[in-house]
């Protein structure tokens, strides 16, 4: 991708089409509400990445490693410490439809730290399953991690010929053990603070360690002031896309762009230690005669990795929102906070 952007970037002039230093003007009004946004922005760490927004971003998201899912939400201890204890009764009261258990381990201790379950997920499910559900909190935020599994021999199915072809008939010790060293290696981090240590950001913290393939950290930025504007992120340490974004298909070789789309820009950037690229169009929405702005910028499409992890950053726009933006000051806003887009230093 590196080698293909770098040649793209002498193409830029004819790339971007009708907006290479011609970007619409706003009105005084206009460029004081984005002043207001932009002029102390906020850094954020998203999975190994910096980027940088305006004050007062409602954050939320997902993470996925390795197959394990990851929530984290920001509550009080009390809070959190109210949600253990009303999970491990919710989880005891549950029976199964045959003989064998539907809670196997629950682990809290009167703190709640840490909170760990074991159990079989489904009343019906099959006896040999086993879903590993661990929680901890830490600075003000929680984590919780689930992890699927099984046990062949609690009940022992060994009879069973399907049985006979796994070769590892019980596999809970060791997702166990990646549970809850993941659930140490989470740290709580409050907005505009940032890791010093190699770790992977997740929304409302981190988790420490070197990058690792199938790192997924999926997060979406909403603005409370201006309700039709939303930024999404999706960073993956293992993710390659074919072809990359100026190459894929849908394209109309005419207008450069599907019907009804617009594009405002389309080329190679070039932003702090690293070459992206970017596609800026207008399109139409679902709902009759409304359009939106959808902004996108990727790098390391074809050659995502643990040390160059793919990420892409959209931003959406819906001018006939209340407190939306119009089209120039969408750009304004889209070029404050993509260009502050780097690699976080020390994280990998």
């Amino acid at each position: 991708m590196k080698a293909h952007a770098a040649a793209a970037l002498t193409l830029c002039a004819t790339l971007i089409l009708g907006a290479c230093g011609r970007a619409p003007k706003m009105s005084p009004p206009e460029q004081q509400a984005v002043d207001a946004l932009t002029h102390n922005l906020i850094p954020h760490c998203v999975g190994r990445y910096l980027l940088e927004m305006p004050p007062g971003m409602a954050m939320l998201g997902s993470t996925k490693i390795r197959g394990i899912m990851i929530g984290t939400e920001v509550m009080s201890l009390g809070a959190f410490q109210n949600e253990i204890e009303k999970r491990g009764a919710q989880l005891k009261a549950v029976k199964s439809v045959d003989a064998e258990p539907f809670l196997y381990k629950n682990t809290t201790s009167q703190d709640g730290q840490p909170g760990y379950f074991m159990h079989r997920g489904a009343v019906d499910a099959d006896p040999a399953r086993r879903v590993l559900e661990g929680y901890r909190w830490e600075n003000g935020a929680r984590i919780r991690i689930e992890r699927e599994a099984w046990d062949f021999t609690e009940p022992d199915q060994s009879a069973n010929p399907l049985v006979g072809n796994v070769t590892v008939k019980n596999n809970v010790p060791q997702r166990a053990v990646e549970v809850l060293n993941m659930l140490d290696s989470f740290r709580g981090l409050a907005a505009g603070r940032l890791p010093t240590k190699p770790a992977l950001c997740v929304p409302h913290g981190y988790l420490l360690g070197k990058s690792k393939p199938y790192e997924y950290v999926d997060v979406r930025f909403d603005l409370p002031s201006h309700t039709g504007v939303s930024f999404h992120i999706l960073t993956h340490s293992s993710l390659h896309e074919a072809p990359s974004l100026l190459q894929r298909d849908g394209i109309d070789a005419a207008t450069g762009a599907p019907d009804g789309w617009r594009t405002l820009r389309k080329g190679v950037v070039k932003l702090p230690m690293e070459l992206a690229e970017e596609w800026l169009i207008v399109r139409p929405t679902r709902a009759e005669g409304e359009q939106e702005h959808l902004f996108r910028l990727e790098i390391g499409a074809t050659d995502g990795s643990p040390d160059t992890p793919y990420f892409a950053l959209t931003m959406r726009n819906l001018p006939s929102t209340p407190a939306a933006f119009t089209e120039a000051q969408a750009l304004a806003l889209w070029d404050a906070v993509s260009k502050t887009l780097r690699p976080r230093p020390n994280a990998f």
